[in-house]
């Protein structure tokens, strides 16, 4: 039925229905009641009304859009990208994703890049939310959180219930009937997470990026998780020599090549050295190389920006290690200084004097806040991007502790 035959039969122009539609107008209860009769839908109007009288001012609220600005050299990641894409095209309810992996890999960049690039799927809008894991701030409250995606979903802000549980159970009823893109960045823990996740119902998906494994979403509620990696060789060389070209600087395959390699194909180390390079190409290119073979403390002192902790690979590190327990934290320092290349659970049971059974504990512990990796040669390793930081720490007895 269009709407100039609906607001005939209901007796209201059709300026004011296209108001209610658009949220600019409230609907009442007796156009509710005329537009079921109209309808043949025995009083779902009616009721949907009833049990979502808070929201304001219309019962659809309108489209929103809270993604920050996307990266703009943005480059790669293709077979993530199509990965996401995938879970997007089968999921049949509510889903899960999480980005996982080490500090500086470009977890932010990816989600905030495909969210903008599938948006429009998503009829009712973005929700996003910077959960503060690891930026040296306190941590976002799930219940905070809520209150403002509440907000954003058109509760009135007398409506919005006080107590968090309510708060999460009044947030997924409002999801079950939409299509929203949730963005949840920089988690810092499972708790943190949960209340923040859309139910089964409905057509939502929540992709959470962290440092963290996030293993207990994938058991309990079967979130999908991503982990991310340094880009391959050929992505990073590309990245170096694309961005670099966009501030009109060449920079030869050589170099781009050789940067590359000794940034680890690591995306926040590419991004410093491509801002270093914006001046002189090949010149300023040559003398970032020559730094930066040197693997000492002055790689760490290259690769960030003054004044600006989020771009910088030491304070990027500094807040993973920071948050380790005192026991995980002395590991990590002896695994990297006496075994940086690899070491299987026997061999960390002896470093670290304990059983075999606590060596392996610890050993999952830092696999699980991406400080070290899983080695398909020995057991686990540390990248040498960890150990140089690790042995600036070690130099820094009072850093380290």
């Amino acid at each position: 039925m269009s709407q100039g035959e609906l607001a005939r039969r209901v007796n209201y122009s059709k300026s004011h229905l296209s108001r209610v539609e658009s949220g600019d107008k409230r609907p009442t209860s007796a156009l509710a009641r005329l537009c079921d009769n109209a309808l043949d839908v025995d009083g779902e109007l009616l009721d949907y009304l009833q049990h979502h009288a808070h929201l304001s001012p219309a019962v659809v609220p309108s489209r929103f859009a809270q993604l920050p600005a996307a990266t703009v050299s943005f480059t790669g990641r293709q077979d993530v990208l199509a990965t996401l894409d995938d879970l997007l095209d089968r999921r049949a309810r509510s889903e899960s994703v999480i980005i996982s992996g080490p500090p500086g890999v470009g977890k932010t960049a990816l989600a905030v890049h495909w969210a903008y690039r599938v948006a429009r799927r998503f009829a009712h809008g973005v929700l996003y939310s910077d959960l503060g894991g690891f930026d040296g701030e306190d941590d976002a409250s799930p219940s905070a959180v809520l209150k403002g995606f509440l907000l954003a979903l058109g509760v009135a802000p007398e409506a919005i219930p006080a107590g968090m549980s309510e708060r999460a159970a009044a947030y997924r009823d409002l999801l079950a009937n939409r299509q929203v893109l949730v963005v949840l960045d920089n988690a810092a823990s499972v708790k943190q997470v949960r209340p923040l996740l859309a139910g089964s119902v409905g057509g939502s998906l929540v992709v959470m990026t962290s440092r963290l494994s996030l293993t207990g979403l994938t058991i309990r509620e079967g979130a999908r998780t991503i982990v991310l990696k340094e880009m391959g060789l050929d992505e990073a060389v590309q990245y170096v020599q694309s961005a670099v070209l966009d501030r009109r600087v060449v920079v030869s395959p050589v170099l781009a090549t050789r940067l590359a390699q000794l940034c680890e194909c690591l995306p926040l180390a590419l991004a410093i050295v491509v801002h270093r390079l914006s001046r002189a190409g090949d010149a300023d290119a040559a003398h970032l190389v020559s730094l930066l073979e040197r693997r000492s403390t002055t790689l760490l002192d290259v690769l960030s920006i003054s004044g600006d902790d989020s771009l910088s690979v030491r304070g990027s590190l500094w807040w993973s290690y920071r948050a380790l327990s005192d026991p995980l934290s002395q590991a990590l320092r002896l695994i990297s200084t006496y075994a940086p290349n690899g070491i299987d659970v026997d061999e960390a049971a002896s470093l670290l004097n304990v059983t075999s059974e606590v060596a392996l504990t610890v050993l999952e512990s830092l696999a699980a806040v991406n400080l070290i990796r899983p080695s398909d040669k020995r057991g686990y390793s540390c990248s040498p991007m960890v150990a140089t930081f690790v042995a600036d720490l070690v130099s820094r007895p009072d850093l380290a502790s």
